[in-house]
């Protein structure tokens, strides 16, 4: 039971420090002092009798001395507890809600709401994530800019929730068949390097902090790897991206979009299965940050059992990452 409860506490004391107060708007400044009975620091040092001082929405000062404490502060007993800093989940899609549906795949469960009606649906997974402890997301793909308007609300105070880093709509090639009359292009789609160019301008000119490009198949329970844009395609993506500061993510399954996209110069690699060596090796090299989002669904039993998605599907998925990162660490020492 001790290694829950501290675990626990940890969790709490983030969501306690790092979340809440950024919802706060008080006229003036207030002033809290939170005691822990044990901080770790993300930097290697584990504080005994910890004292977080934090003043409006910002922690001005950790320390182990008491009489730091300005005087007039209140003060938060958690000294029962062990805090840590605020956890980052690098890719969410806190606008997707679905009804959880036992046994049917999470896009089939996608309901087709107004986008005010969603991002409203969405509060609850935002609150709780916050609530979990995680204090900053990147949330890597919304329609009509929900992700925009949530992160705009959390800012401003009118919604509890995370900090947000979106990218408004991720760029994807046309997936729909011809259809004779007016019929205007979804947001995000881009074939050939001008689109590609253009969207990533749309996106940046809609307000988003990173930009996502879809570079193959497979997602939920599609677990094909073909790759959907070119590399000039991605490289495009890239530049452009980086022209006006942003980072880039882009989603990969299966060798060739992976190769392509770290060619390419992407920041991070998302899901990222079924990579070679010799893009492995390249990730290394380049510092190519890698996020394989799927091994939750590969390694939680309750999700096998409400997604969907076959279970021997999700143990090969939780075969093919353990092989990755076992030879992304082997590439790594040698870079």
């Amino acid at each position: 039971m001790k290694p829950m409860r501290i675990l626990l506490a940890a969790v709490l004391g983030a969501s306690y420090v790092g979340g809440f107060y950024a919802q706060e708007k008080p006229s003036a400044k207030t002033v809290k002092a939170v005691r822990f009975g044990k901080l770790w620091d993300a930097k290697g040092k584990l504080w005994t009798n910890a004292v977080v001082i934090v003043e409006g929405d910002r922690i001005r000062n950790v320390t182990t001395d008491a009489s730091a404490i300005p005087a007039g502060a209140e003060t938060i007993d958690l000294s029962k507890y062990t805090g840590l800093p605020g956890l980052i989940d690098v890719h969410t899609h806190l606008t997707i809600y679905t009804d959880q549906t036992p046994g049917q795949p999470m896009l089939k469960q996608l309901t087709n709401n107004p986008p005010a009606v969603e991002v409203f649906l969405a509060r609850k997974g935002a609150m709780r994530t916050l609530e979990a402890g995680v204090t900053t997301v990147r949330d890597l793909g919304a329609d009509q800019y929900m992700d925009i308007a949530m992160r705009d609300l959390i800012n401003r105070g009118e919604m509890i929730g995370p900090r947000m880093f979106v990218c408004g709509y991720g760029l994807y090639i046309t997936n729909t068949p011809y259809k004779p009359g007016m019929n205007p292009p979804a947001g995000g789609i881009a074939d050939g390097v001008p689109e590609v160019l253009k969207a990533v301008r749309q996106q940046i000119a809609a307000g988003a902090d990173v930009i996502k490009m879809y570079a193959s198949t497979g997602t939920d329970d599609d677990v094909t790897g073909f790759e959907t844009y070119t590399y000039e395609e991605m490289k495009a993506a890239v530049e452009m991206a980086h022209q006006f500061g942003k980072k880039i993510a882009i989603h990969s399954y299966g060798p060739n979009g992976a190769r392509d996209a770290v060619r390419a110069g992407a920041d991070s690699l998302e899901h990222a299965t079924d990579m070679d060596d010799a893009t492995i090796e390249e990730m290394a090299k380049r510092g190519t940050f890698m996020c394989q989002r799927s091994i939750t669904t590969a390694t939680t039993s309750k999700t096998e059992t409400r997604s969907g998605t076959p279970r021997d599907t999700k143990r090969s998925c939780k075969r093919s990452f353990q092989g990755i990162w076992r030879r992304l660490a082997r590439h790594s020492r040698r870079a």
